[in-house]
């Protein structure tokens, strides 16, 4: 679930936890928790996996020439350009 920009502690000022499979947008990167923590993906690299760049493409259909990490959003899914050593493709998040 993608829970907007990066912040470590709720409104109350308790710690704010991130459960794996959250995403945060923090500074300009997209990330997703591998596990549950409440550090930051710089903090924490080991927990955070880079999934793009923020610059999203809002649009029924993908860009015409991504980058890879590049980001697509179409109906309400985030996708973004992966290339795996092999093959280059979208894969949502």
């Amino acid at each position: 679930m993608f829970r907007g920009e990066y912040k470590n502690k709720n409104f109350d000022g308790s710690p704010l936890f991130y459960k794996r499979g959250d995403s945060v947008l923090f500074h300009g990167k997209i990330y997703e928790a591998k596990d549950l923590t409440v550090s930051s993906p710089i903090e924490n690299s080991d927990i955070w996996l880079y999934k793009g760049l923020s610059e999203i493409y809002y649009s029924d259909n993908p860009p015409l020439n991504p980058k890879v990490g590049q980001v697509w959003l179409k109906e309400g899914k985030y996708y973004s350009y992966f290339y795996d050593g092999n093959n280059y493709s979208w894969v949502e998040f």
